[in-house]
């Protein structure tokens, strides 16, 4: 059994900014998922989003999440005004997964996405978005590669 970053008690927020960051990045700000979680696993964001940062998992949510993340790459600030939508889209399931299953198997985000690519897992969406997240790890525990 993993022993995990961060309490369970804060995953539920952890998974919904993710999934809120990638949709408002995607849908709002017209920003490719791959670039957005290329930016986020470069700087120090995403490691320390995975080692439970507070600040990251559970002090912002998914818009400041990505203009933090922006700002520390050295990016233009990003203008458009936050949105976060009641409908969750393919890229807000994704994050949503992605927060969980690296929180589920401590692995790095870096490493999660060297073996499935965002973009992939947002494909995943339609055949695996209305099901149990326990079969979301097996088929990402398949694809790994190392």
């Amino acid at each position: 059994m993993a022993i995990h970053a961060y309490m369970s008690d804060y995953l539920d927020h952890a998974m919904e900014t993710l999934g809120d960051m990638l949709d408002f990045g995607v849908n709002t700000c017209n920003i490719e998922a791959s670039e957005i979680m290329r930016h986020f696993c470069e700087t120090d964001i995403g490691y320390l989003f995975a080692d439970g940062n507070p600040k990251y998992i559970a002090g912002m949510n998914g818009c400041e999440l990505l203009r933090s993340v922006w700002k520390r790459a050295g990016l233009s600030e990003i203008e458009e005004d936050d949105v976060m939508y009641m409908d969750k889209s393919p890229e807000y399931w994704a994050g949503w997964v992605l927060a969980y299953y690296q929180w589920e198997t401590c692995r790095s985000f870096q490493d999660i996405l060297a073996d499935t690519c965002i973009d992939d897992l947002i494909e995943m969406y339609y055949p695996l978005h209305e099901a149990d997240i326990s079969k979301v790890v097996e088929v990402l525990n398949s694809r790994q590669k190392g």
